[in-house]
């Protein structure tokens, strides 16, 4: 699903570049629910907008289901291939959260041909009887729930999660992670989350860890659900 080939990158500062990664390899495949982790300031927030074409590696290649990542239109990409959910949720406070589901499908043109699919979506996550109400009236867990639900109606092959339970407590914490981790497999996903958090990260299928300016395994336990 994705493939990166001796990518490497470098944040220019005042006296040196800073190195982000070094000839880094690696893949992530689809549905599997893949963790980053590593040390504040290593490069994981980086690794996906790397990944997201956000940012463009000074040497390498990245591939994205099957195509260059270069290759794809900004719009092409984030409407139908790739989405990101953050830490900070990103709703528009004053809409809805049906509404804010349907946002998405509005700008990936879907919306027409799939009325009932936000709310589908959103039963889905265990938030269907909230769609109606502001998302600024929603607690941390429920946000995120609709969050998750707009950056899935439009199918997209692959989902980025930045510390997606960083403002949570422990009990939407883990509800969330075992979400994501049954949507990944159900719905064919890759899933790469970056987190902090070892207990997020327990439930991963693989735990991939910025080392050394590249990525390594971490050899995994069983996932408790």
């Amino acid at each position: 699903m994705i493939s990166c080939f001796e990518v490497s990158f470098r944040f220019p500062e005042a006296r040196v570049d800073r190195v982000i990664f070094d000839k880094m390899t690696a893949s992530f495949d689809a549905g599997m629910f893949h963790a980053v982790m590593g040390p504040s300031g290593s490069g994981k927030t980086t690794l996906l907008n790397l990944l997201d074409g956000s940012l463009t590696p000074d040497h390498g290649t990245i591939i994205l289901a099957g195509r260059l990542i270069e290759s794809y239109s900004r719009c092409e990409l984030r409407s139908r291939v790739l989405t990101r959910v953050y830490q900070d949720y990103r709703l528009v406070p004053f809409l809805s959260a049906v509404d804010n589901v349907r946002l998405a499908q509005q700008a990936a043109g879907s919306l027409r041909s799939h009325p009932l699919l936000a709310l589908e979506y959103l039963e889905r996550l265990g938030v269907k009887e909230l769609a109606e109400y502001p998302v600024d009236n929603l607690s941390g867990g429920e946000a995120q729930r609709v969050a998750i639900a707009r950056a899935l109606v439009n199918s997209p092959q692959v989902l980025f999660a930045d510390e997606p339970t960083g403002a949570l407590d422990e009990k939407n914490s883990h509800e969330i992670g075992v979400l994501l981790r049954e949507l990944s497999h159900e719905l064919n996903v890759c899933l790469v989350v970056v987190t902090h958090d070892p207990a997020l990260a327990a439930l991963a299928d693989r735990v991939v860890e910025v080392h050394d300016y590249r990525l390594r395994d971490r050899q995994l336990a069983p996932a408790a659900v």
